[in-house]
């Protein structure tokens, strides 16, 4: 019963078949996908903002990314789905944007959706999911932002916001349950070190730290290559370095089978290249591929 309920964790890396899959001589990805899909014990999602693969992929101000392109599996096909940030956050969750086309705040009219998802899938099967965001000021936080400013004349970029967190969007989800999952960024150190790890973690940097920018608290996004982007890239590719480095370096990474994906929300348009990693504790190295995926894929 255990094994058939862990296929619905697989479903967060369905897209990405061939970086996931037992090791094939030459990192063919064709090869590779098919081959049988191993069941996973953990997922970890990590979520970036607002670049595309070619301002990441092979900048050096993103030795992390790279780094872990290149020594483990790299989706360079693959795009968000839609503009601005809030709807990709959903449509990686529910498999639909859900005719949502801005950022507007979730309990806005027709930001909140009644539809399944995978966490309420996962609710019914049994299986345990977490969010764990930086700079949310405690778990269950239902705000829209913070610190606050995050509306209003003049207006400012926030840390924490929940457009970055599609979780929010979700009416079945809107309870003190579900709400309680979500958790300020620090708890995924508690859990990493007393093995108490959730199936699928879903793990939101700040805007300081997503390389999206957040005035006045950093420095506003820039044009690729300027100093303010430059500081933005390398400050999340830290971040990506850091968590990874932590999730790999447990106890839970060493057993069974768990995998890292790191993607971004949307590249400079919805329809753009944007970098997603795939990272496991078992199957291929060094793979490449280029096959057309998006959220609705993940």
């Amino acid at each position: 019963m255990r094994r058939s309920l862990m296929t619905m964790v697989v479903c967060v890396l369905a897209s990405v078949l061939a970086l996931a899959v037992s090791w094939v001589p030459g990192g063919d990805a064709r090869a590779a996908s098919n081959a049988p899909f191993p069941k996973y014990n953990h997922v970890f999602l990590v979520i970036d903002e607002n670049h595309n693969a070619n301002q990441i992929i092979n900048n050096p101000a993103a030795p992390d990314m790279n780094a872990l392109a290149r020594d483990y599996g790299l989706a360079s096909g693959y795009t968000g789905v839609s503009d601005p940030s809030e709807p990709n956050y959903v449509a990686m969750l529910g498999g639909s944007d859900f005719g949502i086309n801005s950022d507007d705040p979730y309990f806005w009219p027709g930001h909140t959706v009644s539809a399944p998802n995978l966490l309420s899938q996962m609710d019914a099967a049994g299986l345990a999911w977490k969010g764990y965001f930086q700079d949310m000021p405690y778990a269950g936080y239902r705000g829209y932002c913070y610190p606050n400013k995050c509306n209003g004349i003049p207006d400012s970029d926030t840390e924490y916001v929940a457009k970055h967190n599609g979780i929010v969007n979700f009416a079945n989800l809107q309870n003190p349950t579900d709400m309680a999952k979500m958790t300020p960024l620090p708890q995924l150190t508690s859990d990493l070190n007393s093995g108490n790890v959730p199936n699928l973690s879903y793990i939101v940097p700040d805007e300081c730290h997503d390389m999206h920018g957040a005035p006045p608290w950093c420095v506003d996004s820039g044009k690729s290559g300027d100093v303010d982007d430059t500081w933005l890239v390398s400050q999340g590719d830290a971040f990506v370095g850091q968590t990874v480095n932590q999730i790999t370096s447990s106890s839970t990474w060493a057993k069974g089978n768990n995998a890292i994906v790191v993607t971004f929300d949307e590249g400079n348009t919805a329809t753009e290249k944007i970098p997603t990693v795939v990272v496991t504790n078992n199957g291929p190295r060094g793979i490449t591929d280029k096959t057309s995926y998006d959220h609705y894929s993940l």
